[in-house]
């Protein structure tokens, strides 16, 4: 019984032997086409570029002696210019108005960023009425008493 089981044991491991030696062999002939591929395309490549480099680079050079490409260049310089004038203006713009949006909001204005004009506007309008509002309930209430002559100057 144990000679049995020992040849079974032999045959498993020829057996698992050969298969790791194929699966090598397959994995090498498949890297090796690989590269083979590779090579050939590079081949290819080449003897293409040999042949229509020169006669593609005498049409690209003589497009760009062309008064079209000329023109088209010019243009686009003129339309890189305008772009960097305006995103210049654009940022001073945004400034000012991160600006405004700072000191409204350091005085106590709730405004917040990406409000549009009109949005601030009714937030200063809010602003000055609550503080008119507080203005009159403290004098009413006497908690301050100011020159009527100053009042006018406070509101």
């Amino acid at each position: 019984m144990r000679l049995v089981e020992f040849k079974q044991f032999l045959r498993e491991q020829v057996l698992l032997e050969q298969h790791s030696q194929l699966r090598e062999s397959i994995t090498s002939s498949v890297q090796n086409f690989k590269n083979l591929h590779l090579v050939q395309e590079h081949i290819l490549s080449g003897m293409i570029a040999l042949f229509l480099e020169p006669k593609v680079r005498k049409q690209a050079e003589a497009l760009k002696n062309s008064a079209e490409y000329k023109e088209l260049m010019h243009q686009m310089k003129q339309s890189t210019d305008s772009l960097n004038a305006l995103t210049a203006r654009l940022k001073k713009e945004v400034d000012k108005y991160n600006t405004n949006l700072k000191s409204m909001q350091k005085a106590g204005v709730k405004v917040k960023p990406g409000m549009d004009i009109k949005q601030m506007a009714k937030e200063v309008e809010k602003w000055r009425a609550d503080r008119a509002r507080k203005f009159k309930e403290a004098h009413k209430e006497k908690m301050v008493t100011i020159n009527p002559d100053w009042e006018k100057y406070l509101q």
